[in-house]
């Protein structure tokens, strides 16, 4: 094999691992990662890392965030987040607003 044809190879093998980068980069943010959380990984700021993301072909919309806690439920269109003054604790309620309609917690 010539030096050409292992730089072929090579050329080859760093598109498919920046492939993979940007599905594990989507997967860690599926699962709640945020890009100040990957940053941290990879010695960069959040800025540094979503144009990393973006330079291996990553398209989705970015940002810094917070990371969302893994047992968290979604919030559904509808619910609303309430603090029980008892407790302290969030609770998930359903609520439908008519209009003029307000919530009061």
């Amino acid at each position: 094999m010539s030096t050409l044809d292992e730089l072929v190879a090579l050329r080859i093998r760093r598109v498919e691992l920046d492939r993979r980068e940007v599905e594990l980069i989507e997967a860690a943010l599926d699962e709640g990662e945020t890009l100040t959380s990957m940053a941290k990984l990879y010695g960069f700021t959040p800025q540094a890392m979503g144009q990393r993301y973006r330079k291996l072909g990553g398209k989705r919309e970015l940002s810094p965030g917070r990371p969302r806690k893994r047992d968290s439920p979604r919030l559904e269109p509808g619910a609303v987040c309430t603090e029980a003054a008892r407790t302290g604790r969030a609770r998930w309620v359903e609520h439908s607003l008519t209009a003029g309609e307000s919530i009061r917690a």
